[in-house]
């Protein structure tokens, strides 16, 4: 069954596929290797993560969305710059939850097929606020700004 393909169709979709490229999906709704090997890149971090879902694990790469990249090489920077690394692990800005997933939780969702970062849930106050703006700054789209659900979710058009 995995040389099944098959293509979502919608307004959203055929906008997101204009910038991504055309969105191959297997039966179960996972991408096929070759989208992954077409769009996402391993990306080495020049100062570790930790691993929400396993705090004791730390990451020295993440596997990202090639077209964000480079922004978001520029949002770890700006974070790395403005908080030291004590100060960002208090505030768990040095933790690592998603960078990539394909229309994940209930279904597609425009924000998470291939670009996008969520942060930690424990980021909050000053730290939330100051970190929205780096991701702005570089060219992110805070879904916080229509998605009440979604404050700590970023995404790259």
């Amino acid at each position: 069954m995995d040389d099944i393909v098959f293509s979502p169709t919608s307004e959203t979709i055929e906008h997101l596929e204009a910038l991504y490229g055309k969105f191959d999906l297997r039966a179960d709704g996972v991408p096929t290797a070759g989208w992954e090997g077409r769009n996402l890149r391993d990306h080495s971090l020049e100062h570790r993560l930790r691993f929400f879902w396993a705090p004791s694990v730390y990451l020295t790469r993440i596997r990202i969305n090639k077209r964000m990249a480079p922004a978001m090489v520029e949002v770890l920077k700006e974070i790395n710059a403005h908080w030291e690394p004590k100060m960002a692990s208090a505030e768990n800005l040095d933790v690592f939850v998603r960078s990539y997933c394909f229309g994940c939780d209930s279904g597609p969702n425009p924000f998470w097929w291939g670009a996008g970062w969520r942060l930690s849930q424990l980021v909050t106050g000053v730290a939330l606020e100051e970190t929205i703006k780096i991701f702005t700054r570089h060219g992110f789209t805070w879904a916080g700004a229509t998605e009440r659900k979604s404050p700590r979710d970023f995404y790259y058009l």
